[in-house]
């Protein structure tokens, strides 16, 4: 498979739990071609989506964080759609890959050729000029990885795309520099999408720990947790992790699945994003709580057996009806 140099990143994506949760992860870590310029350590790489999901993307920033914005807008697309499929989101990946790509191709023909690629399409294909565009466009890709996790109809989506190639489903998704150790990690752990949650947790957490052997890899940001329900983060710096990596450092870590105990742990650290340091300070983990300012409710509706709240600051939360004992996790 192929994989980019330079300034990549590291991005993770692990289907688990029987494909009831997608975790994922992604560093914070930003490098400039220009080596005289410092590493930017708080460059976001992770993006939730108006879908219940989020994306990860490595490579060059600025293709990146354009794909990202048309990715963004081809989502938001689907609000009008009545039921939303795993292809709905596929089709939005590659309509994002596509502008982007046409975009800057027709840039690259009127750097190289003094022509927009309209023109060039238009020309004779005997001629020399036509044949070394035709060698131009055979030749670019986009520098950009991209993996996007969602639930759509109760159904888990992993899709990775690299460069202009077309979005794949896959299990566990390693995107961008740090790929050979942190797919290292996971292979060697065994990680598949039948691995527990609270086991995948703690492989992410080691894989993006041996990713950072490469030096464009930093810190982690706190890891998404998603599952058909709900969308919540779990600190990356959890010290209870922290202790879990430790205890299973060259360690098989199936024991994690023979008590409860980490999974009641690991549990009680999850957060939804959103939730204000007040309201973590005083233990509430899901925002609007703890005494602090409620926006107007909007509109409140079923889904799935779940209670579907949309907020007059255009969030929206899920909570489960009164006396239900099904569980998020």
């Amino acid at each position: 498979m192929r994989r980019a140099g330079g300034n990549v990143t590291i991005g993770i994506g692990c289907l688990c739990n029987g494909g009831e949760t997608i975790i994922m992860a992604a560093d914070t870590r930003g490098t400039y071609r220009d080596p005289s310029i410092p590493n930017h350590e708080r460059i976001g790489k992770q993006f939730d989506l108006s879908i219940h999901g989020c994306a990860n993307f490595a490579g060059h920033v600025p293709i990146c964080t354009s794909v990202i914005s048309e990715l963004c807008a081809e989502i938001d697309k689907l609000a009008t759609e009545p039921v939303i499929y795993h292809d709905h989101i596929r089709n939005a990946i590659r309509n994002a890959q596509f502008h982007e790509h046409v975009f800057r191709l027709d840039y690259e023909m009127v750097k190289k050729l003094g022509m927009p690629l309209l023109d060039w399409k238009a020309m004779n294909q005997t001629t020399l000029a036509y044949r070394r565009g035709a060698k131009l466009a055979n030749r670019f890709e986009l520098d950009m990885h991209l993996t996007v996790a969602a639930y759509v109809r109760g159904s888990a989506v992993l899709l990775e795309a690299l460069y202009s190639d077309p979005a794949a489903m896959v299990h566990t998704s390693v995107i961008g520099s740090g790929y050979d150790h942190a797919i290292d990690v996971l292979n060697n752990r065994g990680q598949d999408a039948n691995t527990s949650w609270q086991r995948t947790l703690v492989h992410v957490a080691e894989a993006m720990q041996a990713a950072r052997a490469d030096q464009y890899v930093g810190a982690p940001s706190d890891f998404v947790v998603l599952t058909p329900r709900s969308l919540r983060r779990f600190p990356a710096d959890d010290a209870y992790l922290g202790q879990l990596l430790v205890k299973y450092w060259g360690k098989d870590t199936g024991d994690m699945d023979d008590t409860d105990e980490a999974l009641k742990k690991l549990k009680t650290s999850l957060y939804f994003p959103n939730t204000t340091k007040e309201e973590m300070a005083k233990g509430m983990r899901r925002p609007m709580g703890a005494g602090l300012p409620i926006p107007d409710r909007r509109e409140e509706r079923t889904e799935n057996d779940w209670m579907v709240t949309l907020w007059a600051d255009g969030r929206k939360t899920f909570s489960l009806p009164k006396g239900s004992t099904a569980p998020i996790i």
